[in-house]
């Protein structure tokens, strides 16, 4: 129900989302529901235990973070250099190819799933957040320029840890290189995100539909949030208002 109101109010999404090859059905039952023996095998195992959770630092796609977490190392080792990058190579895991679009998106939504994207934006502008995907970012110049300079390449070398692991290329007009490789990004249950971090990335994201005043009570809740009498308190503030 959910979903068809997005969809009503012009929400975009991918058409094969749930019976796609690697759509919720596949992914989460095995098969679409016509052509299941019994119910769904809901609870066994439950996956969030079994795999642990995965937090994300930056908001696109969980398969671009590797890759992303790479260029921004790059962006700052590279500093004020970037119009000399004649070249993008992404290394990356058979599994990236199977989750990421190719080419270049036109829209803000499909650029958030989007390796060139993010990676393009990543060494633009040196961060990855939501200022990083809006119409302004996505038509800069030089994010233009660095997703037409983007190849990329199947590395087998990397490791199948379900993480998407992936290694960033830059070349330079003087014929320097500089690499940098991602095995565990930022946010896997082996590299989790600071408390800072995470900080950080809610004051981000809240900054976009409240204002300074919101974001630290709505923060002050959040922290104290087994001390709640009533979760409408907290609900209410995050849409940016109180409860009568």
């Amino acid at each position: 129900m959910q979903a068809t109101l997005l969809a009503e109010k012009g929400f975009l999404s991918d058409a094969e989302a749930l019976d796609g090859r690697y759509g919720f059905f596949k992914l989460f039952a095995g098969g679409p529901p016509p052509c299941l023996p019994g119910p769904l095998p809901l609870g066994q195992p439950f996956e969030l235990l079994q795999s642990g959770i995965i937090f994300k630092p930056y908001p696109s796609g969980a398969p671009t973070h590797a890759a992303v977490y790479a260029t921004l190392a790059l962006h700052g080792r590279l500093g004020a250099r970037l119009s000399e990058v004649t070249a993008i190579v992404c290394h990356v895991h058979p599994w990236n190819f199977m989750t990421l679009r190719e080419g270049i998106p036109t829209d803000t939504l499909r650029a958030r799933v989007s390796l060139r994207y993010c990676v393009a934006a990543a060494l633009r502008f040196g961060a990855l957040g939501s200022p990083q995907f809006t119409d302004a970012a996505l038509g800069d110049p030089l994010v233009q320029k660095f997703m037409g300079l983007i190849e990329i390449r199947q590395a087998d070398d990397l490791p199948d840890n379900g993480l998407f692991p992936a290694a960033v290329e830059v070349r330079l007009a003087d014929g320097e290189v500089a690499k940098v490789r991602c095995d565990i990004p930022p946010g896997a249950p082996a590299n989790p995100m600071s408390d800072a971090d995470a900080d950080q990335k809610y004051r981000s994201c809240a900054s976009t539909v409240l204002d300074a005043t919101a974001i630290e009570r709505t923060r002050a809740m959040i922290l104290g949030i087994d001390r709640l009498a009533d979760i409408g308190d907290l609900c209410g503030a995050l849409e940016g208002g109180t409860r009568p």
